[in-house]
């Protein structure tokens, strides 16, 4: 893997990758914010920063097409280094088992499928039992929040973006953990979420204001929601394989406080292009 370092290193933290990192990934390559060009090989390639905010890192994605933009503390830099090389090597891994594809270190995976919206009190006692275990007061609430703009994407926006087709599907939750963090992960399958219409929904959220971006008399769209997610969550992947799976995926750190979590720095994935479809539809079938 190519680790390209900013020109003018004295104003960023650059971590440190240990030769054994720099090892994996051999066609990949991640390129400093300050560094990187519209137009870059996106399925190759990815961002990282130590300092964007949230604008700036869905300007780089949804602008400039970074599929990917990595912000970590530097001492856990390494390890999301490599959890992003597992991704983009094997983005179907992400649909397949979304929890190890994101948290390869992760432990205490549990999965929950609801086929009707009767479920949802089940399905939220669960995640918040899940959360009162193993993470602090903020990250239970943050998953709680989480989880409710997840539910609302599949059970109501999917299907209605899908043209209201609702035959034989069902939507399942996983959630799982590491050191770190708790991952809720939201899997539906219809695959109706437009990326790009996503990306430019949030931007417009941040720059406008909810109030003003949330049009009242129209469908709206999952933008401001996918916006509570990012803010709460150290990661966000959304992926789409289209009229097949939408998986959408957020860590939450599990005991930093309420005050710290404002600084909480951001990451992004992005995946809509698979390896092998074939083992896809064995495996989720439609």
């Amino acid at each position: 893997m190519k680790f390209v370092k900013p020109k003018d290193s004295m104003n960023s933290t650059v971590p440190m990758i240990s030769a054994q990192t720099l090892n994996l990934g051999v066609d990949l390559e991640i390129v400093h914010a300050s560094l990187w060009q519209a137009g870059a090989n996106a399925d190759q390639m990815g961002c990282w920063a130590d300092d964007l905010g949230s604008v700036e890192l869905l300007s780089l994605t949804l602008e400039k097409g970074a599929s990917s933009v990595l912000q970590s503390q530097p001492e856990d830099f390494e390890k999301d280094l490599k959890a992003w090389i597992n991704l983009r090597e094997n983005p179907s891994g992400y649909f397949q088992n979304p929890l190890t594809s994101i948290l390869p270190n992760g432990t205490d995976f549990e999965k929950h499928s609801i086929e009707d919206v009767k479920d949802k009190d089940r399905l939220r006692t669960a995640i918040t039992s899940y959360c009162e275990s193993r993470g602090n007061q903020p990250c239970q609430e943050y998953v709680n929040a989480i989880f409710e703009e997840l539910y609302m994407n599949a059970m109501l926006d999917a299907p209605r973006e899908a043209g209201g087709k609702k035959a034989n599907k069902f939507v399942s939750f996983y959630l799982g953990c590491d050191e770190r963090r708790i991952a809720i992960v939201c899997e539906d399958q219809y695959g109706s979420l437009k990326m790009t219409k996503l990306l430019a929904r949030m931007k417009d959220v941040y720059e406008r204001g909810a109030g003003d971006a949330i049009d009242l008399r129209g469908p709206g769209g999952a933008g401001l929601g996918c916006v509570i997610m990012l803010e709460k969550s150290s990661l966000l992947c959304i992926g789409v394989v289209p009229q097949q799976i939408t998986t959408v995926a957020a860590l939450v750190p599990r005991h930093t406080s309420f005050r710290k979590r404002t600084d909480q720095k951001k990451s992004i994935h992005l995946v809509e292009k698979v390896t092998d479809q074939s083992q896809l539809k064995k495996i989720k079938p439609a």
